[in-house]
């Protein structure tokens, strides 16, 4: 009974003029309603419901107004001061933090969201999150727009788990800590204004069959935990599910709990139920001595089988930032007065040859345009990171749902109550349609058909094959194009004629415009999680829009001529036709076990350079396109305008550093840099002609190798000798050529069978200053080699990689089209299953059957959803037609490479 009526039902037919607490919003229609009970907060002689006391649950919601049915005198009313509640007692400037037990973050990650939009709260500790590594999109779903997630799982079993969410304006890191056996802990250090606290949540597993330890096994371990950090110069705050009933003074363990907190000097903050069956598990716990806490941690909705818990730190929000945005109004532009305009412009009218002034006038006259029809308009707005599909729709919606609720609330009617029903559940489709939308539409807009790019004529263009050329592009702007490039997709019906004439100039005159020398940089952390400093960014270059479509015309160009004169170095495997990293990596395999059939061992070594591409000498490279490569007359002089007078500005948010010129490199970001460095280092072939060991390369990555007889002590000296020979010169070139081998990365591996490497001596190779030592498994242009070269790890990791993507694309399904699902399952899954099958041939079945099983797994688990889909009846047609046994697959493309006239073995 207790039970029924903590979730507002009662037994009783009397109506409950007191139940006013909010019903929180689950994420699909057919969840049932989690009601939770509102205490009166009065205090005094004077109750609404006189009798014996009955232990109840508490929230901090809004209270609502009663109308008395009883005359009285106002002079013989007293005064009656409210009980301290969250909202009422504490400014709302103070720092809010909730601590809520989850029991699976995954399945209510709508009602999570909503929950702490609804309740502001600045922290929440979440204890039992459920979450694993692999669960990013998950993570994703639960954060919420402003705030950030940090989460430590449990890892040896399911289950378990703390998690930290906070607003992004404050600071926080995380803490190393170390594994206990009767808890779980995550440690954060968070600093805000004045404040800097040391944060520790705690979930202690009740004892079980998987976790037999009992609560006084837990009390003498962690009271070892309060040792090492009760001493800490930080205010202190531990927080979480305990499972502890604290509230339970004929509890031995609890008593002895408490006890020992007192002893240290630490006080429990919870005084109220947290648990559906009445206990007081989830605590906040603080040193006496701190004042952290303002007030009493409250209790508030029911979210699993605990009350999320809700409590002020005394130390004030944060204030979020405030800034100047600029914008314009694109839809309400007058297309068809936009494209009237722009044919009565001059930038259709001139006839001038001078590729400056027409790129010039082309920049200016579209920018005038957008200014006159779209102007630019600033405004100050509070800076918030938005819900990308959040709609005026929803928005209304959620007004209808709230007002649809407090009727229902006022008037406790069934029919009330099924219309704020409906509301509801049309929020939540509203949502969900408009999340689906937003994944279509960025799938969409960041997936480009390559093949037509690769089928265009580059020479003098026509019209139809510019208009193909940016039909095929990526839509992405920059600050440097003079109108957003969607808007020019949108109008290059009309804009062909001059855009064409540009490309066609600059190709003819052998010039390449000032106006796109200029690059925007934006530094890009070369992988998430890694330290903030200068060697972990990769500078990126923004590009106008126009530029790109000539680069991309000249490397199309340009790598037709290279392949028609077979000028590329043979053992250069980028940017050729048939030539792929599979096929470098299918040399370099297949050779290494011809080594091995020969009862000979491989010394692999993978070199690795240091910002190839920022020091191409300009220069130098102008000498070697013309001596190597035979590029004279105006081709010549476009690679020469088009490397000298760069420039480029640093751009970190809005700000935007002075220009500066560039003496070297090729921009990274254009599809012209990777090709030109290329041919760059073609002389170093030259240079490995003089020893031993054999090249391959792809781009910048470069493979050495050489073999010996295991058996043969002198021969194997005098290979590890002709290796640092040969290393020492590759080094000296890449000297005189301003590039800089990084000895720290290089690395090296010793590939043979398991009875020809165990007859070797230790082997090192000195390269510059140091002194590298052979590893047991080394990446290798997106594989993995290992020294039997069995392809075991390259597998397992493949099927890793593959399982985290199927996993995640699971947890977004339903916010997905068909097209998008088979988008997301082509990039992601069966491209890395199908990566390298070369490399496969001749596995053994127990290996093959990984990946086999891998695929089979991405359909039954993905597609099968779709198939079932009435909507979408065909879909698992196309993954029919993919399930070629991955033996049979190796076995093809091996057989394709062979064939083909312009492999070289």
């Amino acid at each position: 009974m207790r039970l029924f009526r903590h979730l507002g039902f009662s037994s009783s037919t009397r109506s409950h003029r007191y139940f006013t607490a909010r019903i929180s919003h689950t994420p699909n229609s057919v969840s049932s309603f989690n009601l939770t009970s509102l205490r009166l907060t009065t205090s005094g002689d004077i109750s609404p419901n006189p009798g014996p006391p009955i232990t109840s649950f508490t929230t901090n919601r809004r209270a609502v107004k009663h109308r008395s049915h009883h005359h009285s005198h106002r002079s013989n009313v007293v005064q009656v001061n409210r009980v301290s509640d969250l909202h009422l007692s504490t400014s709302n400037t103070q720092l809010t933090m909730c601590t809520l037990n989850a029991r699976s973050i995954s399945n209510k990650s709508a009602l999570f969201v909503d929950y702490v939009d609804e309740c502001k709260a600045d922290l929440v500790a979440i204890t039992e999150t459920w979450l694993s590594d692999n669960d990013s999109a998950v993570c994703y779903e639960i954060t919420p727009a402003g705030y950030k997630l940090l989460h430590c799982p449990r890892g040896d079993r399911r289950g378990g788990g703390t998690a930290l969410l906070f607003r992004d304006n404050i600071n926080v890191s995380k803490l190393e800590t170390v594994s206990r056996i009767s808890f779980e802990s995550s440690e954060y250090l968070v600093c805000t204004g004045s404040l800097r606290f040391r944060l520790a949540i705690i979930y202690r597993p009740p004892y079980s069959v998987n976790h037999p330890v009992t609560v006084n096994s837990f009390i003498d371990e962690f009271s070892e935990y309060l040792e090492s950090v009760i001493l800490s110069n930080d205010v202190l705050c531990l927080t979480g599910d305990f499972n502890i009933h604290v509230d339970d003074h004929n509890d031995s363990a609890a008593c002895r709990f408490l006890d020992l907190l007192e002893s240290m000097s630490l006080t429990q903050h919870v005084t109220e139920p947290t648990h559906e069956l009445g206990h007081t598990l989830d605590l906040v716990i603080t040193r006496t001595s701190d004042n952290l806490i303002s007030g009493r941690p409250s209790p508030d909705i029911l979210f699993s089988d605990h009350l999320a818990l809700l409590f002020k730190l005394k130390t004030p929000r944060p204030p979020l930032k405030v800034g100047r945005v600029s914008f314009r109004k694109l839809r309400s532009i007058d297309k068809s007065a936009f494209a009237d305009e722009i044919c009565n412009s001059e930038l259709l009218q001139t006839d001038t040859e001078d590729p400056d002034e027409l790129a010039a006038l082309f920049n200016n006259t579209l920018r005038s345009l957008l200014d006159r029809h779209a102007p630019v308009k600033q405004k100050n707005v509070t800076i918030r990171t938005r819900v990308p599909w959040m709609n005026h729709e929803i928005i209304s919606a959620k007004r209808q749902r709230r007002k649809a609720e407090r009727k229902w609330r006022a008037s406790k009617a069934h029919i009330d109550l099924l219309s704020y029903r409906a509301m509801r559940n049309r929020v939540t489709f509203l949502s969900n349609e408009a999340r689906s939308a937003y994944y279509t539409n960025f799938i969409t807009e960041n997936s480009t058909d390559q093949r037509r790019l690769f089928r265009a004529k580059f020479t003098l263009l026509s019209e139809s094959e510019v208009f193909d050329l940016i039909k095929a592009s990526s839509k992405k702007s920059c600050l440097l194009d003079p109108i957003p490039t969607k808007l020019l997709t949108d109008f290059a019906d009309v804009l062909l004629p001059p855009i064409t004439k540009i490309i066609n100039l600059s190709l003819d005159s052998g010039y390449f415009p000032r106006i796109w020398k200029s690059a925007l940089v934006r530094p890009l952390l070369k992988k998430d999680g890694l330290p903030l400093v200068f060697k972990n960014y990769r500078p990126v270059s923004n590009l106008a829009f126009i530029s790109k479509l000539v680069e991309t015309v000249v490397a199309k160009q340009l790598q037709h001529y290279l392949n028609g004169n077979n000028l590329f170095p043979v053992f250069q495997s980028a940017y050729r036709q048939n030539h792929s990293t599979e096929t470098a990596l299918l040399k370099v395999t297949n050779d290494i076990l011809l080594n091995m059939n020969s009862q000979r061992v491989t010394l692999l070594i993978l070199l690795d350079l240091s910002a190839a591409f920022d020091t191409v000498d300009h220069d130098t490279m102008l000498r070697r396109l013309e001596s190597s490569f035979g590029i004279q007359g105006k081709a010549l002089s476009w690679f020469t305008s088009y490397l000298s007078g760069r420039t480029q500005r640093i751009m970190i948010n809005d700000s935007l550093s002075e220009p500066f010129k560039l003496e070297c490199g090729v921009p990274q970001g254009s599809c012209l840099g990777p090709l030109l460095f290329s041919l760059y280092t073609s002389k170093l072939f030259e240079i490995i002609e003089y020893h031993l060991p054999t090249i391959h390369c792809y781009a910048d990555d470069s493979q050495v190798y050489i073999s010996f007889s295991p058996n043969d002590r002198a021969e194997q000296l005098a290979v590890v000798r002709s290796m640092e020979d040969c290393i020492r010169d590759i080094r000296l070139w890449m000297l005189n050529n301003d590039l800089k081998l990084n000895d720290d990365k290089t690395e090296f591996l010793i590939i043979g069978t398991s009875q020809q490497l165990g007859k070797l001596d230790n082997i090192s190779i000195r390269v510059g200053d140091s002194d590298i030592h052979p590893v047991p498994i080394a990446r290798n242009l997106g594989s993995w080699f290992d020294s039997r070269l069995s392809m075991a790890t390259h597998i397992t990791k493949i099927c890793a990689s593959s399982f985290y993507y199927i996993y995640n694309i699971r947890r977004i399904r339903k916010y997905l089209s068909q097209q998008s699902t088979e988008t997301l399952v082509h990039a992601f899954i069966t491209s890395r299953l199908d990566y390298c099958n070369g490399l496969l041939y001749g596995l053994p079945d127990c290996l093959l059957n990984k990946l086999q099983q891998t695929e089979h797994y991405s359909e039954s688990r993905n597609v099968s959803e779709i198939a079932l889909d009435a909507r979408t009846p065909n879909f698992g047609c196309h993954f029919e037609k993919h399930c070629m046994t991955f033996k049979g697959t190796a076995a093809k493309e091996t057989s394709s490479f062979i064939k083909s006239e312009n492999m070289v073995f």
